[in-house]
Formats: C-alpha cells, sequence, structure tokens
C-alpha cells in the first residue's frame, strides 16, 4: 500500500495531477489508524486480561513524549536558561521553604522484644513453590537473576 502510495507521489510530481494521490494518502493515513486501532484492541487488551501488562507499557512508552528538563525559570522578571543558574533559584527557593529538623537524639525506651525467630526452616518444597510462581516475563529483582532462569531452575530442586 505504501509503495503504491510513492508511486502516485511520483506520478502526480510528473503530472502535476494531485488529486489521486491526495484521495490515497488519505485512505493510507486511514488504514495505518485502523491496524494502531486493531493492535491496541488485540494485543494489549488481551495481554490484560492475561495479566500480562508489558504491551500495554510498551505502548504507552512508545506513545510518551520525551522529559525536556527544568524549562526556563523567572527571577527579578527575567527568564533564565542557564542549568546553573536555574539550579540557584531553585536552591534559594526550597532553601526558603523548607526548615531543618532538630538534631536532638530519640529518647531511650526501656520496651525490649522478648519474642525472637529460634530456627528457620527452608524445605525445598516451599522453595519450588515460590519458584513455580515467578512470572519469567516481569523484572528481575535485587539479586539480578533473570526471572527466567528461576523458572527454569526449580525443576532441579
Amino acid at each position: 500500500m505504501l509503495k503504491k502510495k510513492q508511486n502516485l507521489y511520483n506520478q502526480a510530481k510528473r503530472t502535476k495531477s494531485w488529486t489521486n494521490y491526495r484521495h490515497f494518502q488519505k485512505t493510507c493515513k486511514r488504514e495505518i489508524r485502523k491496524a494502531e486501532n486493531n493492535y491496541i484492541n488485540n494485543a494489549i487488551i488481551e495481554g490484560m486480561n492475561k495479566n500480562n501488562t508489558k504491551p500495554f507499557w510498551k505502548y504507552v512508552k512508545s506513545r510518551k513524549q520525551d522529559n525536556i528538563g527544568v524549562a526556563p525559570l523567572k527571577k527579578h522578571g527575567q527568564l533564565i536558561n542557564d542549568s546553573k543558574e536555574k539550579a540557584q533559584i531553585l536552591l534559594e527557593q526550597f532553601a526558603s521553604v523548607f526548615t531543618k529538623g532538630t538534631t536532638k537524639t530519640l529518647p531511650k525506651t526501656n520496651i525490649r522484644v522478648k519474642d525472637s525467630i529460634h530456627q528457620i526452616t527452608i524445605r525445598s518444597e516451599g522453595v519450588k513453590k515460590l519458584l513455580q510462581r515467578v512470572n519469567p516475563s516481569k523484572a528481575s529483582g535485587p539479586d539480578n537473576i533473570p526471572n527466567r532462569v528461576l523458572k527454569q531452575i526449580q525443576i532441579q530442586i
């Protein structure tokens, strides 16, 4: 379809007749919008029904605009664009708003914990059961071991 659009564009450039090209251009836009809506309806909604949020967040990330940082700030009626000056203005603002807390130490209490954990029993069945519930499409935890690997290892336990 896009190849046909390109051919019509080249033809319109030569013949100076743009009506066919413009009509086909609108048709292409309509079809692209339809395809995008179908993708949203099929991939994302089906993923949400299966508790898989990955397609949803992938789509949101693709539609999100980039963060451009701190906008220009006004100081004494002038717009400031320099990063260091903007940082200084923000520092002054936050320093004037927030107050320093007291540096007194916390009072000592006489309450002691009586119960303590004597022994923790870890069984392979329990570990295997927990590893079976790991979702391999989620991000790894603080140990940086991929969930896919954990899911495969649970068979060995």
